[in-house]
């Protein structure tokens, strides 16, 4: 998103916070090998990726850029988690 430059380095959910319209309705996605409704749900605005809990919806979401979520995404494929 324009200006999201100046947030670098802030708690992400605030980041979101100041930076989305809390009217603007969003297209949340979740595996679909969430069950019993403890997910992770990731919706994208503009060059931003949302995180949310799905059991936690007051909770603002955290925020990312597209480049760190994809980082993310890549270290979880490659294993540097050391999630089994």
């Amino acid at each position: 998103m324009p200006g999201s430059v100046a947030y670098r380095g802030l708690e992400p959910s605030w980041r979101y916070a100041h930076m989305i319209n809390p009217t603007e309705r969003l297209h949340w996605r979740r595996s679909r090998d969430c069950t019993g409704g403890t997910c992770v749900e990731v919706a994208t605005v503009g060059d931003e990726v949302l995180i949310r809990d799905s059991k936690n919806l007051d909770i603002a979401p955290l925020a990312f850029t597209r480049a760190e979520w994809e980082a993310f995404v890549a270290g979880v494929k490659a294993g540097d988690f050391g999630l089994e």
